[in-house]
């Protein structure tokens, strides 16, 4: 499963950070905290639009995650299905 967040829209409640800090964060990639949602790749913070493999032993945290996001800018897309044309994979 790819995950990737739409970080403009973000409300910053932080519930994915709380629900799942190894895979998402409030610092922005420069490093400072944005006070709204980003994706960690590792320890590298994406930018915006870019997608990440979400590992096995994160996918139910990642998913809930996006169920409770109040502002629904968790985007996950699962494999095989088709990708939105401004999503950037690594």
């Amino acid at each position: 499963m790819w995950v990737w967040v739409d970080a403009d829209l973000c409300s910053g409640c932080g519930c994915c950070v709380a629900l799942c800090p190894e895979v998402f964060t409030h610092r922005g990639p420069e490093g400072i905290d944005e006070g709204v949602s980003h994706v960690l790749d590792g320890s590298r913070v994406l930018s915006p639009g870019e997608t990440t493999f979400v590992p096995a032993e994160h996918e139910a945290a990642v998913v809930r995650a996006a169920l409770e996001c109040p502002g629904e800018i968790i985007m996950l897309l699962r494999e095989g299905e088709p990708r939105h044309p401004e999503q950037r994979h690594p």
